[in-house]
């Protein structure tokens, strides 16, 4: 490639994603209800795969300071509560998700 030729968006984003966790179709929670949206993934695949996550702690406030902000690059719940309120997924899969979840706690 020569010093003037760009690459392809599609390729630069390839070189900036990250890379996907072992076992799972996304590199984050939010990313593997997207390819759900998108078929690209079926309802028992999407459940399995948010069910399984390993999901950063939840943030908690330190008695203080309601605010809670996620750090940037964790994978928290949110991401799941975001697909739902963004309509990536559908209440009956987010409850299935958050059910498995505490009954295998």
């Amino acid at each position: 490639m020569s010093p003037t030729t760009r690459p392809e968006p599609s390729v630069q984003r390839a070189r900036a994603a990250p890379a996907l966790p072992e076992g799972f179709t996304g590199a984050s929670p939010y990313e593997i209800a997207e390819r759900f949206a998108v078929r690209e993934l079926t309802r028992e695949q999407v459940v399995d795969e948010l069910t399984r996550w390993p999901y950063d702690p939840s943030p908690t406030s330190d008695g203080y300071d309601a605010l809670i902000v996620n750090q940037s690059g964790t994978h928290s719940w949110g991401e799941v509560e975001r697909a739902a309120d963004d309509g990536l997924i559908d209440e009956d899969i987010y409850d299935e998700i958050g059910e498995t979840m505490r009954t295998n706690m």
